[in-house]
């Protein structure tokens, strides 16, 4: 069966303007992924030197038009893809390629070799680079960005097996649009490609959109440290990883808080639980701790009774003086702290032991810190519920 080049290439062209303006169209809903933006208007050019190519027996001088926007649409895709990881676009990229074709022009212009050669080896360059770009700048890893990846070097390898040819064959116009007319086997790459690497970079944008979402739903909004739901699935997993070796909990409640509000306002308030999640930032690593209530805070570390101890003295000395540097005023604002030490329990029965220990904290004058009176060993070998007490009582 023998394929149609002209029609195959008008199908090539509408392919790539309709997957270009549905790039733009992604970009005008969601205006935070710039890289929707610079791929659509990459798309929308790659069709204009498309139809340029397609047309050029018939319009003279269509062979250094088509190519250059091939060039300029490859820079864009290129630009897209580090603004896609958050880097700076670094615009004057974008324009390399196109800048090597017009100086190059006048001396391969007369050479079909020659031209295959340079813009296949500005193709290949810019696919390369893409695919690095996303696998090694990445900031997370996306599963459509690795198949995204996988089809940016395919293309690659094929620009620069086209590209190796060029220097042997000079008879290789079937594959070739430069040629004076659509190849089927270049309308036919075009088809295939372009409407893909459209439809992945839609999905890259999308399940990009979605991580986030899902890590908002983690986060407080004030501090951008684990919620309560985050920071108990943390614990939870840190309990599985650590089943035989004892595990500390550390209750933190903030002292004269309310007062804070009714006298400074709620902004100064704000300020405040800001200042207490960078503090416990400082001394904890960033999964173990989380915002579980409006004023309360808790960490679960790996570690026995007296490091618990140690962080949560350093903590309860550091806040005040984080505050008086943070902003500036005269507060009477100190944290009290619960703490509790166990091997082998729930996160959440942890929990209720520093509770317990926090309510003594807070008793006994606030700005202290209070241990759990007991140590809790549990031996999963027994049945559940014989639990062995050493008096550890502070």
């Amino acid at each position: 069966m023998s394929l149609d080049p002209m029609s195959l290439g008008v199908a090539a062209v509408l392919l790539t303007l309709v997957s270009g303006g549905l790039l733009l169209f992604a970009w005008v809903q969601n205006r935070q992924v710039d890289a929707l933006f610079w791929w659509g208007i990459g798309f929308c050019l790659a069709a204009g030197g498309a139809l340029f190519l397609g047309v050029q027996g018939i319009i003279p001088g269509n062979r250094f038009l088509g190519n250059g926007l091939f060039a300029l649409a490859s820079g864009a895709q290129y630009v897209g893809c580090r603004s896609f990881n958050g880097r700076p676009p670094k615009v004057l990229a974008g324009f390399i390629g196109v800048g090597i074709w017009v100086a190059f022009w006048p001396l391969i212009a007369p050479f079909f070799t020659a031209r295959l050669f340079t813009i296949s080896a500005i193709g290949s360059s810019y696919s390369f680079l893409m695919a690095w770009e996303l696998w090694r700048n990445a900031p997370q890893r996306l599963m459509s960005q690795s198949a995204t990846v996988f089809v940016l070097i395919s293309a690659g390898v094929y620009a620069l097996i086209r590209c190796i040819i060029a220097l042997f064959d000079e008879t290789m116009t079937s594959v070739d649009p430069l040629t004076g007319q659509w190849s089927a086997a270049m309308a036919l790459m075009l088809v295939i490609y372009m409407p893909t690497s459209a439809f992945l970079f839609l999905s890259m944008a999308k399940e990009l959109a979605e991580s986030e979402f899902r890590q908002a739903a983690l986060l407080d909004p004030l501090t951008r440290i684990p919620n309560r739901r985050a920071f108990f699935a943390n614990a939870d997993a840190l309990s599985a990883r650590n089943k035989s070796r004892p595990l500390s909990c550390l209750l933190f409640d903030l002292d004269g808080f309310k007062q804070v509000n009714d006298t400074f306002g709620h902004a100064m308030g704000d300020g405040v639980i800001k200042t207490f999640a960078q503090t416990l930032g400082r001394y904890l690593p960033s999964s173990t701790f989380g915002r579980v209530g409006g004023d309360e805070f808790c960490a679960i570390i790996s570690g026995d009774r007296s490091e618990a101890l140690g962080l949560a003295e350093a903590i309860r000395s550091e806040f005040p003086k984080a505050v008086a540097a943070n902003l500036g005023a005269d507060l009477d604002v100190t944290v009290s702290i619960g703490s509790a030490t166990a091997i082998g329990i729930a996160p959440e029965t942890l929990v209720t032991m520093a509770d317990t220990a926090l309510y003594r904290a807070k008793f006994d004058g606030r700005n202290k810190v209070a241990a759990s009176s007991s140590d809790v060993v549990f031996f999963p070998s027994r049945p559940q519920g014989r639990r062995r007490q050493r008096d550890t009582t502070v």
